[in-house]
């Protein structure tokens, strides 16, 4: 395994009430082409040192869960193995609860024992656990945007647009969009079914090309239109580490009733290792 990268804490800004608009204001027209802003992005993002491949990482983090009764703040070590493979040691006061995603079985170990997630009563956990699956995914796809953005079909942009974070958090970004074809196995945490193409639309500041924010959707595979929930992913600070620029803080933000965006959950990564060795015994249900 690689050196461990210690990262600082850092505060994650205000968010925005569930009743605000879409926090984007779109300029017309391209500022470039897609090829030569593709190139701009490698060269300000990915150094020499880099690794080429991204197989998973494991990350020391705190996260706090946000829901409507109540918001609950946990600590958490995060072994993820590309692309389905998720383990989640959850550290709440003086419990312990393990929770792993192993290539479609979810199942969880508590003092009780370990069970797979079935039934009702655990709906909750399948839906913590898929979301954290995709946030996983998209953090190690990201850490090289511009190969994951060459694999878009249809892709459009950049575009200068204002991106809002909240009330406070303003930023000149540029945007890119298109869609995922279903080879690319894109895991969406609230639309877990769905197994075709998806729509990606990608933000990064305007002058640093730091990654800001990925939105997701499912779409229809006769009609190309969006048939689930929007899911938000916003990364607030950034290090580089390893060649990479290392997003160290997140939230994520899922689509609600009247399209309605809501932040469920923050993360901040204290620690991260890249490419460590993950076996697939790790993830096995004993």
């Amino acid at each position: 395994m690689k050196a461990r990268l210690w990262l600082p804490i850092l505060l994650l800004p205000v968010q925005g009430k569930p009743g605000a608009k879409p926090p984007v204001t779109t300029r017309p027209g391209p500022v470039e082409s897609s090829a030569a802003f593709l190139a701009r992005l490698q060269e300000a993002l990915v150094r020499r040192n880099a690794p080429k491949k991204l197989k998973g990482f494991i990350a020391k983090t705190r996260l706090t869960i946000r829901d409507p009764k109540a918001n609950v703040d946990l600590e958490a070590k995060i072994s993820f193995r590309s692309p389905s493979r998720l383990r989640t040691l959850i550290r709440e006061g003086k419990k312990t609860i393990l929770r792993v995603y192993d290539r479609g079985r979810p199942w969880m170990q508590t003092s009780q024992g370990a069970y797979y997630l079935q039934g009702k009563e655990y709906a909750r956990d399948r839906r913590d656990l898929r979301r954290d699956l995709s946030l996983a995914s998209l953090v190690l796809r990201f850490l090289r945007p511009v190969e994951e953005l060459k694999k878009l079909r249809g892709l459009k942009g950049p575009k200068k647009v204002e991106l809002r974070f909240g009330r406070k958090g303003r930023f000149k970004a540029l945007v890119l969009e298109g869609v995922a074809p279903k080879e690319l196995r894109y895991p969406l945490g609230m639309s877990p079914k769905h197994r075709g193409e998806v729509w990606v639309r990608a933000f990064f500041e305007e002058g640093s090309l730091k990654p800001l924010q990925v939105e997701m959707a499912p779409l229809d595979g006769k009609t190309g239109k969006r048939v689930g929930k929007v899911e938000r992913y916003r990364f607030h600070g950034h290090a580089l580490k390893e060649g990479l620029l290392l997003p160290t803080a997140l939230s994520v933000l899922v689509e609600g009733e009247g399209g309605k965006m809501r932040v469920v959950e923050k993360v901040q990564i204290l620690e991260f290792a890249l490419n460590p060795e993950l076996p697939g015994e790790l993830f096995r249900k004993p």
